[in-house]
């Protein structure tokens, strides 16, 4: 059987001829600079990161070539400016007793690596935060897989978007209004997560401080938050779904405590293991095993 059937030499040229090549703009036509701005434009941003040697530099698009130690620095290790993007490229970044990245606009950390405070840093007199974005109100982070560690506060920014981070070692955690997590974990930290509303998603919380959680809005899906010293989740609104509040108030003082602390409405469970819940009377919403 023919599965097709050879055109004549000719016929080929002829059908080829008739197809009309791709039109471009008159403007690049003109200016043919155009054109190849218009390819760099189109090339991914990896291509034209610079590396990032020296401690102080302000950068758009970055990379760490090798480990990076700012600990001596009078000032943020980096500033991004713009929409920004540092890959860390599996190396370490130590800031300096005043940070390590300042944001100046929508700025993206990524790259496998880690950011880590300067050793001897006292977070009880220290409040340099490793992230901070310099716009109040509407800097924007978003932090994939990397691990932040030692500093007093670990981001703060209007949103910040977490997937696959490791959080460690702080006094406080991060802050913003809009706060999304997926795939992440905060190990002894003091205050892990505080905001308007959070969004945790495949989320591990362990050995936090005074409060896991604190927002007026709080959704939870396939998180576990153990062993806090005080309430595990506080908000206004608080929902829940496959998702494991145990064995926190563990400070000897938290009399006032309970996993789960709503101030406005009875929190809405699904598949959700607690212990204990409470609401500003002091009586409980009935919601967990031991309520």
């Amino acid at each position: 059987m023919k599965w097709f059937t050879a055109l004549p030499t000719e016929d080929v040229h002829a059908v080829w001829s008739s197809q009309r090549p791709p039109r471009l703009h008159p403007a690049l036509k003109k200016y043919p600079v155009k054109r190849l701005l218009l390819v760099l434009a189109l090339l991914p941003s990896t291509a034209l990161a610079a590396p990032l040697t020296q401690c102080g530099e302000t950068v758009k698009i970055a990379e760490l070539t090798a480990d990076l130690d700012c600990s001596t620095f009078d000032g943020p290790a980096v500033t991004l400016t713009g929409r920004a993007s540092l890959n860390l490229a599996g190396f370490t970044l130590t800031g300096s007793l005043k940070g390590a990245v300042a944001c100046a606009g929508r700025c993206t950390i990524s790259g496998g690596g880690s950011i880590v405070a300067p050793a001897g840093l006292d977070q009880n007199l220290n409040t340099a935060f490793a992230i901070a974005s310099t716009e109040y109100g509407s800097g924007r982070l978003s932090l994939s897989g990397i691990a932040i560690s030692g500093y007093s506060m670990l981001a703060t920014a209007a949103r910040i978007d977490l997937s696959g981070v490791a959080l460690s070692a702080s006094r406080g955690g991060i802050s913003a209004a809009s706060i999304q997590a997926v795939d992440s974990s905060f190990t002894d930290c003091e205050s892990p997560v505080s905001g308007i509303r959070a969004t945790l998603t495949n989320v591990a919380i362990v050995n936090a401080g005074s409060g896991a959680v604190a927002a007026k809005r709080v959704v939870l899906s396939g998180t576990s938050i153990t062993q806090s010293d005080g309430f595990a989740v506080v908000g206004n609104r608080i929902t829940a779904e496959n998702s494991t509040l145990t064995d926190n108030c563990q400070a000897p003082s938290s009399s006032f405590c309970a996993d789960i602390f709503t101030h406005a409405v009875a929190p809405r469970l699904t598949d959700t293991i607690c212990e204990t819940s409470l609401q500003p009377s002091g009586d409980s919403w009935h919601v967990c095993t031991l309520d």
